[in-house]
């Protein structure tokens, strides 16, 4: 009786397949992981906090369209989401003293609300899918007072728009706690780790 052994070849991927260990960047970017060209997978992006300089390393390829692009630069803080539903994460700027909002659509132009001032001195940006729509949208927290802030993107605010909930000494994150395709607001205190979650309706 003679028995036939298949024998199955399934490759392991360890992250230095991908980019561990790879230098690039430098002591005055900022490092944000986002889907830049929807093929599910992270991709690398930096911003350099003085000059405005992004850049941008594909997971598994090279750079992408608006790498070295220089849009921005002091007081703006970078952010990525998914703005316009497509599936890709687009660049972000939110001008931490005025409150003023950049939006660049990724293989696109400007969105409906760039330049847009909304904010400012104490706040803190956010962006999450609040109603589910599939596109992210604006959120704003402010540090001191704890009022949340809400814009819908392609709309107008949200039903927690101007509510105060957390303060001084409070971490403000977005995400869906629930599962429903909506981000949920949490805090987090760090004097005593305690936390919160209101979950958006």
């Amino acid at each position: 009786m003679f028995i036939l052994l298949t024998l199955f070849y399934i490759p392991i991927l360890y992250a230095g397949d991908y980019w561990d260990g790879h230098n690039w960047g430098g002591p005055w970017y900022t490092p944000l992981i986002g889907d830049v060209d929807g093929d599910g997978r992270a991709d690398r992006v930096f911003y350099h906090r003085k000059s405005g300089d992004w850049g941008c390393w594909i997971t598994g390829g090279g750079k992408c369209s608006w790498d070295t692009h220089d849009w921005g630069g002091t007081d703006y803080l970078p952010l990525l989401g998914d703005v316009n539903g497509d599936g890709k994460d687009d660049r972000i700027l939110y001008n931490k003293g005025t409150g003023d909002w950049g939006c660049w659509i990724t293989g696109g132009g400007k969105c409906s609300w760039d330049t847009h001032d909304w904010g400012g001195t104490d706040y803190l940006p956010l962006l999450g899918d609040v109603n589910g729509d599939g596109k992210d949208d604006r959120v704003v927290y402010n540090k001191v007072t704890g009022d949340w802030g809400c814009w819908i993107t392609g709309g107008g605010k949200c039903s927690w728009d101007t509510h105060d909930w957390g303060g001084e000494g409070y971490v403000p994150l977005l995400k869906d706690v629930n599962g429903d395709g909506k981000v949920d607001r949490v805090v987090y205190r760090k004097s005593d780790g305690n936390w919160g979650v209101r979950i958006t309706p």
